[in-house]
């Protein structure tokens, strides 16, 4: 038996959907760009979305914007989350102030910031209210309504794991028209106008540069993909429910996130490998951020539980076409190893 880690949960419509955004012969940003943005706009109930390359430009966006807007300097982020988190902020010329998460994930606020960054970890929704200019990681949490009163930038992942994929790509959710307008730009260069409005029919060639932006914008090909997802994407939530129920079930534990479950062990190595030899595909999410290199100069910092975290946890399989008999040859060797910390 071979169980991969993860599966995309796709079929002949988003092949099809592709396949016809390739013969329309406009390939990059363009109408259908702006349909899937509209879409899931109407999904997460935000005012805007843009399409983006990457959660990470999202991200990146949202991080200039707000240096900009608010003129933040020091970001409290978690350190248990994936590295594109935290090297936004730097990148965009901020500090990261890094703190402890409790056990339903939720940021423990320590040290001066004045900006945060909470993370949706695992697809666990956490508290987002801190009284101060707030960026949301939500690469693993879609939820209707998400932006219906929400006053913050949310940023969504579409890589080829997250419970919508459409292989690489992200989209910026926000009710600030102003903040949407400037993202729109800073997406394409800082130009005026984009390749849909200087080359369809209705274009002009004529273009200017009001500011040196990036280049995040997303393809109508994906964008194609990423519609039929949406379509599915109740679909999706509802057979990952199902896999969810069940390890909680065989497991005892009482995880509630959608994208990953992650289970606690002693001696992770010894788990992965007694896992893979029965043919089972396992992952870690995810490593602290501030004992990474790169970050060696927080080192030293007391977050007790992310430390703690970052040596025992463990992601097993979670996709919809997971079978119930599989889920089921999943636990049973788990359990059998001894290592599992419940």
């Amino acid at each position: 038996m071979k169980i991969p880690f993860c599966k995309p949960f796709m079929g002949e419509e988003e092949a099809n959907a592709a396949a016809n955004a390739v013969r329309s012969g406009w390939i990059t940003s363009g109408k259908v760009a702006e349909q899937f943005q509209k879409e899931f706009a109407n999904y997460v109930g935000s005012k805007h979305a843009l399409f983006l390359n990457s959660c990470t430009a999202a991200l990146g966006l949202s991080l200039q914007w707000y240096k900009r807007k608010y003129g933040i300097k020091r970001v409290l982020v978690p350190s248990m989350t994936f590295i594109a988190t935290v090297q936004e902020i730097v990148r965009a010329g901020l500090e990261p102030v890094f703190c402890d998460i409790d056990e339903n994930w939720n940021i423990i606020p320590q040290g001066d910031f004045d900006a945060v960054l909470p993370v949706h970890l695992m697809g666990n929704e956490v508290n987002t209210k801190f009284g101060v200019p707030c960026i949301e990681d939500s690469a693993h949490l879609i939820k209707k309504n998400q932006l219906k009163d929400n006053l913050n930038a949310v940023c969504y992942s579409f890589y080829a794991t997250k419970n919508l994929a459409v292989g690489e790509g992200g989209m910026l959710a926000t009710n600030d028209e102003e903040f949407y307008l400037w993202a729109k730009q800073a997406s394409h260069h800082g130009i005026t106008k984009n390749g849909w409005d200087r080359y369809s029919d209705n274009g002009n060639w004529y273009y200017d540069t009001d500011f040196i932006g990036w280049k995040f914008n997303q393809s109508d090909i994906l964008a194609a993909i990423g519609i039929e997802q949406l379509k599915k994407f109740n679909l999706i939530q509802s057979e990952r429910q199902r896999c969810v129920d069940l390890y909680n079930k065989l497991l005892g534990y009482n995880n509630e996130g959608l994208h990953l479950y992650p289970i606690k062990v002693n001696d992770r190595n010894k788990f992965i490998e007694i896992m893979k030899d029965a043919g089972v595909q396992c992952s870690v999410h995810f490593l602290p951020i501030h004992k990474m290199k790169v970050f060696e100069k927080y080192k030293d910092l007391d977050l007790p539980y992310t430390n703690y975290l970052g040596d025992h946890l463990v992601s097993l399989p979670l996709f919809p076409d997971l079978t119930n008999e599989e889920i089921k040859y999943i636990c049973k060797i788990a359990l059998e190893t001894n290592l599992i910390i419940k």
